[in-house]
């Protein structure tokens, strides 16, 4: 996979977030995601996420809990944001670098997915 390949992560206006759903699309090549989620998931310019694996990254590390900053910045629940994060991953999961599926721990979910989308 090259850096080409990756899925860059964009902030629209036009996309509106619901309880347990970012509100995140595919479209040309990018994620987009609805402004006021993006300002959550990506961060300040000093830690930017600008990849959909980045994202996936962050939701996966063991060591913080950013489910849970993510919730109390949105009012969302845990529940809520773990719907939504399934559904995220749903959408970016081929665009991830099998080392990071590996390293996340996560590339049986995507290996299943794959098998089911093939079968389709």
């Amino acid at each position: 996979m090259t850096i080409d390949e990756l899925v860059k992560v964009k902030s629209s206006a036009e996309l509106t977030s619901t309880l347990g759903d970012f509100g995140a699309r595919i479209k040309n090549g990018k994620l987009l995601l609805p402004s006021e989620v993006y300002e959550v998931l990506i961060g300040d310019d000093e830690n930017k996420l600008e990849y959909a694996y980045e994202i996936v990254c962050v939701f996966e590390n063991k060591s913080y809990d950013f489910k849970a900053e993510v919730a109390g910045a949105l009012g969302w629940s845990r529940e809520e944001i773990e719907a939504a994060y399934e559904k995220l991953f749903r959408q970016t999961y081929h665009s991830i670098p099998e080392n990071i599926l590996k390293w996340t721990g996560i590339e049986e979910d995507a290996r299943r997915l794959r098998e089911r989308d093939n079968k389709n």
